[in-house]
């Protein structure tokens, strides 16, 4: 069954752009688990198939969907457009019949499952999560030798 994803469940996201490294589009998993696992990150890393939008108009695309066994996970996919390869991170709260429910319950949204209920003591694992995936999919994406195209006229700053 894929994992359905809903831009309300979406609690934040970073997107990178690099200009002729379209061929190395497979390298992107490989090294990012290389640095998840040199920094011995408690996650699971696994390629799965996830869909978003609605049963009949919606897509589906394999992705990396990383774990921590946590409400909230986080989703890389890379998209090569051209000679461009995207690099996009995902970190949202899955669209399912449980979340749903609970979220309308407590009127808060899918969103507010990252941290409803919970202290601010616990809270911080949720967002030191995202921000070491954050860090190791950057770490990965420098020891790959891929410099982001940034701004305007060919990465020029």
């Amino acid at each position: 069954m894929a994992r359905k994803l809903n831009p309300q469940g979406l609690i934040d996201q970073k997107n990178y752009l690099f200009a002729d490294h379209a061929k190395f589009e497979d390298k992107v998993e490989a090294a990012f688990r290389k640095v998840c696992t040199k920094h011995k990150i408690p996650v699971n890393i696994s390629k799965e198939k996830v869909k978003s939008g609605g049963m009949l108009l919606g897509s589906s695309a394999e992705m990396i969907v990383i774990d921590a066994n946590l409400t909230p996970f986080a989703v890389l996919g890379t998209t090569v457009f051209g000679n461009y390869l995207s690099v996009s991170l995902y970190f949202l709260v899955e669209d399912n019949f449980l979340n749903k429910a609970v979220s309308a319950g407590s009127m808060g949204g899918l969103q507010a499952l990252a941290v409803q209920g919970k202290n601010l003591i616990s809270v911080r694992s949720t967002y030191s999560f995202w921000n070491t995936t954050v860090a190791c999919l950057e770490e990965a994406l420098s020891e790959l030798g891929f410099e982001e195209v940034n701004s305007g006229f060919l990465g020029i700053k």
